[in-house]
């Protein structure tokens, strides 16, 4: 019988992946979106760090894993922590988190122009199709119709950064997947080479000028970084080992009921019914998607089971 060992660690990782947003959204009251994405990267990056050199693990990535762990960073990382932040600035955290949930849409169709053997079977090529649907029906697409579309840049920079999400995973795929470091040792190194970019933009980060700090907005930045950010990579990886990729993915499925659940409750911002019904839509549309992987894994799983028995 297989082990579910990784539940508890799946569950805090969609809790703290989903609460984020919320984290995010007070993280604005005193710091810019650039400002958060070098400190939560920089206490994430950091984390990591202590934790694989006190296990003796600290990561020696050769000269191409190099260029490649900087292009995940920066891309993959830094430029959608930034798009996101930058985002809520225009949309609240509960239309920033179901519009996360966007992100193995792209993740599909970019993979599938990286790597041209790897063509979307049926199922997921309805998947991509509903999950489209779904984000036409989430941001309330006929308000640009009537002139009531009050929110285009941060649901277009949301967007943006779920299509780079998705680039980071499919290029992570195809330059990574064999390399000899751990997912947590990789992790380190894209973060700590994201934030060094942060850090460097920041004597031109055009709104920089903040009159005071909020003690709340710093809290909130830390726990982002050390916890969201750092410690929830190692539980990402942790699930890939104990249950697999696959699962370790479905966790898009949790975080936008978390972020919804928190934004709702703890921040009182409102919830449209579109977006009820685009989110559950692109849910759906992402379960579609991977329907084939997920499958493959529940058979396996009952063949496991017969041959124990």
């Amino acid at each position: 019988m297989q082990s579910r060992s990784w539940v508890w660690s799946y569950l805090l990782l969609a809790t703290l992946w989903g609460m984020s947003f919320a984290f995010n959204q007070i993280s604005l009251q005193s710091f810019t979106p650039l400002q958060i994405t070098a400190g939560r990267m920089a206490l994430g990056g950091l984390t990591l760090l202590l934790i694989l050199v006190l296990s003796g693990a600290t990561p020696r990535p050769n000269r191409t894993e190099v260029g490649h762990l900087i292009i995940v960073g920066t891309v993959g990382l830094a430029l959608p922590f930034t798009l996101i932040a930058f985002a809520q600035t225009q949309i609240t955290s509960v239309l920033a988190g179901l519009l996360n949930a966007t992100t193995p849409l792209f993740a599909g169709i970019i993979i599938t122009l990286l790597i041209p053997d790897e063509r979307p079977d049926r199922p997921q090529a309805v998947g991509l199709v509903v999950g489209f649907v779904g984000i036409a029906v989430l941001i309330g697409v006929w308000d640009a119709f009537s002139g009531n579309f009050a929110t285009p840049v941060g649901i277009a920079a949301m967007l943006a950064a779920t299509l780079c999400y998705g680039f980071a995973t499919s290029f992570s795929r195809l330059k990574l997947s064999r390399s000899r470091l751990s997912g947590t040792q990789l992790s380190s190194v894209q973060l700590l080479a994201g934030a060094t970019l942060a850090v460097l933009l920041l004597p031109i980060d055009p709104g920089a000028d903040y009159p005071t700090l909020e003690i709340p907005s710093a809290v909130a930045l830390a726990v982002l970084g050390v916890l969201g950010t750092g410690f929830g990579m190692v539980l990402f990886w942790r699930i890939i080992r104990q249950a697999g990729s696959t699962i370790a993915t479905t966790v898009t499925y949790v975080i936008p009921v978390v972020s919804t659940t928190i934004g709702v409750t703890l921040l009182a911002e409102g919830l449209a019914w579109n977006e009820i019904l685009g989110g559950l839509i692109v849910i759906f549309g992402v379960i579609l998607t991977q329907w084939t992987q997920l499958t493959a894994r529940r058979n396996f799983g009952a063949n496991q089971n017969t041959a124990v028995d």
